[in-house]
């Protein structure tokens, strides 16, 4: 078209040729990782006019891009607090709940034995299938009304005590995966995911979000993180962690205060557009 309306005698010098630069959100090899990089984007705009150009007999134009969100995102980084809940302690002698003698009694010293054997159990798939079938019985027999409230309390902290050790020693791969979001801790941050990174939510965008705090340190937890808004789905759902691939909770160093700082890059400009005044929770 460019070619054609400069041969009829229109004065044009510029030929916009638009958006559509993918940017990589996950350290590369993951599902938000381009097939091109900005190299091989300008090698093929750049041959492609300059082909039409000597068909046409025509001047090349100065090709001018819109690519928005490959120039602006990396051009901020949103910093914000969360609070992080307290993952589950070791049982011991003080927590002791149940009766001696009574009906789930047995139920739970066996449990408490895997719990213990998980610690040094070679073999993190076994610990893993032992602790969900066990918490599977003890959701049985609770809702058949043979275990209390305060035995089922007890067997499901025994399971995120197996879960958060296992989370640790495994790959993070096929089912052991779901051990790290089951050992989670909640994690509330102070902004509003539909306001500063309403792309995590609408498409399901996966961002780099990186413990600030204790960075330098080796993860001992993983974590969920919610946002502080009445939205029931105000969570990153995923996020890239360390190069590998998207995980759904996030690896970090706790230090007893319950509080973190998480920083969420390339919003750039977008996000903040793009989710408006959502919720009325100002910059964030």
């Amino acid at each position: 078209l460019y070619a054609e309306l400069v041969s009829l005698g229109a004065p044009l010098g510029y030929l916009d040729v638009g958006g559509g630069l993918a940017l990589t959100y996950d350290g590369g090899g993951g599902p938000w990782t381009p097939d091109h990089t900005a190299q091989n984007y300008a090698n093929d705009v750049v041959a492609s006019v300059n082909d039409m150009c000597v068909q046409k007999k025509v001047d090349a134009p100065v090709i001018v891009t819109e690519s928005g969100r490959y120039l602006a995102s990396h051009h901020s980084v949103l910093v914000f607090e969360a609070s992080c809940g307290q993952p589950s302690l070791p049982p011991g002698p003080e927590a002791e709940i149940r009766a001696a003698g009574g009906a789930m009694g047995y139920f739970l010293d066996t449990f408490e034995e895997v719990y213990e054997e998980s610690a040094g159990a070679s073999d993190p798939e076994e610990a893993y299938a032992d602790a969900h079938q066990f918490r599977a019985e003890a959701q049985s027999a609770f809702s058949l009304g043979v275990m209390t409230l305060e035995e089922l309390a007890r067997a499901e902290e025994l399971f995120d005590g197996i879960m958060e050790r296992v989370s640790r020693r495994a790959p993070g791969v096929g089912r052991l995966e779901s051990a790290r979001t089951s050992g989670a801790v909640p994690c509330l941050a102070n902004l509003s995911v539909f306001r500063s990174a309403i792309d995590a939510w609408a498409v399901k965008q996966t961002f780099p979000l990186v413990p600030i705090s204790g960075l330098a340190e080796e993860p001992d937890a993983h974590a969920r993180v919610y946002d502080l808004t009445c939205d029931s789905d105000g969570e990153f759902r995923s996020v890239a962690t360390s190069g590998d691939a998207p995980s759904s909770v996030l690896p970090f160093r706790r230090d007893g205060s319950g509080c973190l700082t998480l920083g969420l890059f390339l919003v750039g400009a977008y996000q903040r557009s793009l989710g408006c005044d959502h919720n009325l929770l100002g910059g964030t």
